[in-house]
């Protein structure tokens, strides 16, 4: 299956492949190995701006397979370039973002690694891209539905669904 579409912004024709496809709705593989686009993590390479472009031109096809095969879900590229906010954590502690024993480490680890910090406060779906410090290992976050729900941002094709649920269960 290949897709033939023309980049609005550079105005040339991108054919994306399956691995582009596969790459905007489940991330990098299993052990981080990159498919079509690379390992599009640095917010200025070649590689993350071609992702977005192509999330651009291919985002409401997509989403539209992908909610009805995984309803209530979101795909990595919606995570990564349409989510508007950072999951909750919903364990106790503070998000990562907002805990100052995390927020240090990161500090420190970035005066001997320049460029660190712009890691770190990067997302993987929803989620922290990194993990600093002992407590984030195990960390819960709130579930896809459940950020969904508190941001309302269900289709109305996943509220049709919940209605017919709760349907169904009366």
């Amino acid at each position: 299956m290949r897709l033939v579409r023309q980049s609005r912004i550079r105005k040339l024709q991108i054919e994306y492949g399956e691995g582009h496809i596969l790459q905007l709705l489940q991330g990098n593989g299993y052990f981080g190995e990159p498919h079509d686009f690379g390992r599009a993590d640095d917010l200025a390479s070649e590689e993350f701006i071609a992702m977005r472009e192509a999330w651009q031109e291919l985002r409401t096809e997509q989403m539209a397979k992908w909610i009805v095969d995984h309803p209530f879900t979101r795909p990595f590229a919606w995570w990564k370039f349409d989510a508007p906010e950072y999951r909750w954590r919903i364990d106790g502690p503070p998000h990562p973002f907002e805990h100052p024993d995390w927020l240090a480490s990161v500090a420190t680890t970035e005066a001997q690694y320049p460029g660190f910090r712009e890691r770190a406060m990067s997302l993987y779906f929803g989620r922290p891209a990194i993990t600093a410090i002992p407590g984030d290992f195990g960390a819960k976050y709130e579930s896809d539905f459940d950020y969904l729900m508190r941001l309302d941002l269900l289709t109305l094709q996943e509220r049709t669904l919940i209605a017919s649920r709760q349907k169904t269960e009366s």
